[in-house]
């Protein structure tokens, strides 16, 4: 029974990849079922036996139907759940590429599975974990947005791509790792985390890559998984001229973009490395290309 509901959920999170028409709009409400505080799997589940009961509990959206828009309300209600609302930086991590690992037919409720190229190979799924972030400001030390607990494993990964098929991640504690699909990213990305930070402009973003299958890996279109290597485990993404400005009194959404498409390489002998090519987004607009260096 379980398996079956997510299934159905797959198809739910996939249609994430459109966007909110936003006719009708009300206040949304909270969509923590189980009342524990958090918004996790437990709730999605709830979700969906709701949404298959036309049971209106569903209508988080509240618009008086039970549709797609209710979807899409709880995905965004499950990516903020990992900031705090004070924080005046969060940072998305998407995929600027063409690249896609789903295609959704709202008309027969179906999901399919899309391989594209990456780099002369097909990979149908490219895995990407992170157990730290920081940043760094002109006027202060590196800040950490989140470091996962020594603890922490694959298997309780907080997957933050939620259109995928397997692997929901059920924690949403601090200390956990950050995973991400990166085919099944979106330009308009997923949270990572938030920081509260002083007004200042931001100099660099530095990431922590877990390297090796289950962390960081890739799926090829025949099944077989392969590691995805990162020269030294840490790649540092710096922005680009003085463009990102942070403020005390309004919150700045930046979005990291993988051109996936050319950030995997294959290099023989079934070996695959990450060579991020990547741009900046600053509340959507376009900054360009931002270098990446690894440390």
């Amino acid at each position: 029974m379980r398996r079956g509901i997510l299934h159905l959920c797959s198809w739910m999170l996939g249609v994430f990849v459109f966007t909110l028409s936003g006719n009708g709009w009300c206040q949304p409400s909270q969509v923590d079922f189980s009342g524990n505080g958090r918004v996790e799997e437990e709730d999605l589940i709830d979700l969906v036996e709701f949404f298959r009961n036309g049971d209106f509990r569903a209508d988080v959206f509240v618009d008086g139907r039970v549709d797609r828009n209710d979807i899409l309300e709880f995905l965004k209600q499950w990516r903020n759940s990992l900031t705090d609302p004070t924080d005046n930086l969060v940072i998305r991590v998407g995929n600027s590429g063409r690249t896609q690992g789903k295609e959704v037919d709202l008309n027969n409720l179906s999901v399919s599975t899309v391989y594209k190229q990456i780099t002369g190979t097909e990979v149908s799924q490219a895995f990407l974990c992170f157990d730290k972030m920081e940043v760094k400001t002109p006027g202060g030390p590196a800040e950490t947005v989140f470091e996962a607990s020594p603890e922490a494993t694959s298997e309780d990964a907080l997957l933050v791509d939620l259109a995928v098929d397997k692997g929901l991640g059920q924690s949403t504690a601090p200390g956990a790792l950050r995973k991400v699909e990166l085919t099944g990213l979106d330009p308009a990305g997923q949270i990572l985390g938030g920081l509260n930070l002083e007004a200042d402009r931001l100099n660099w973003i530095r990431l922590h890559v877990v390297e090796g299958f289950p962390n960081s890996y890739v799926v090829l279109v025949n099944g077989a998984t392969e590691d995805l290597e990162v020269p030294s485990g840490v790649f540092k993404i710096i922005a680009p001229g003085n463009q990102v400005m942070l403020s005390e009194d309004s919150l700045t959404e930046l979005t990291i973009l993988f051109d996936v498409d050319h950030s995997i390489v294959a290099t023989g002998n079934g070996r695959y490395t990450l060579k991020p090519v990547t741009k900046l987004m600053v509340n959507e607009a376009d900054l360009g290309d931002a270098s990446s260096e690894f440390e």
